[in-house]
């Protein structure tokens, strides 16, 4: 999902636009990440941050389809959905890794977290690919986002299957 966002900016024409919304999303990242730090999340279970990751980044996309129809200029836009959007990424991928980390024995961790590598790549490889039909038929930027959103919506089903850990797991202290 984020490498479908980064790639579009990336190959977008704008570059001032460019400049702007991958600025927000570098922002939104690291505020994540500030966020991630404080002791009042330390507090929190993972499966709750990472609930809110994914609330933060699927409702982040809605005011894109909801506004941009009544406006001539999207570019503020993105880049408020788009600093929405990286914020929520941000909760996700340390959260998830901690998770991951947590419920699988020690020899076992280092598979476990080679198939996570492996699945961002294909994901980066399906973003990618999808970037590049996009910019060869000229389509509008609607369908980009909206193919964002509607992948992004396939992650939270498989989400939804994925299972509270059966030890009562309190946040750790994650280092970044």
């Amino acid at each position: 999902m984020y490498s479908i966002l980064i790639s579009q900016i990336d190959l977008r024409r704008d570059t001032e636009v460019n400049n702007n919304i991958a600025m927000a999303m570098m922002i939104g990242y690291l505020t994540g990440v500030a966020i991630l730090k404080t002791p009042f999340v330390k507090v929190i279970r993972d499966s709750s941050i990472v609930k809110w990751g994914y609330f933060i980044s699927f409702f982040s996309l809605i005011p894109y389809f909801l506004i941009s129809p009544f406006i001539i200029e999207s570019g503020v836009l993105l880049g408020i959905c788009y600093y929405l959007h990286a914020l929520g990424n941000s909760f996700l991928s340390p959260v998830l890794l901690t998770i991951l980390s947590k419920e699988n024995p020690h020899h076992e961790q280092g598979k476990i977290l080679g198939l996570v590598e492996s699945s961002d790549s294909i994901a980066f490889l399906i973003g990618l690919i999808a970037v590049m039909i996009y910019n060869h038929f000229e389509m509008p930027l609607f369908v980009l986002v909206a193919f964002s959103f509607l992948s992004f919506a396939i992650s939270w089903v498989f989400y939804t299957r994925f299972k509270e850990p059966s030890l009562p797991v309190k946040n750790s202290k994650m280092q970044f």
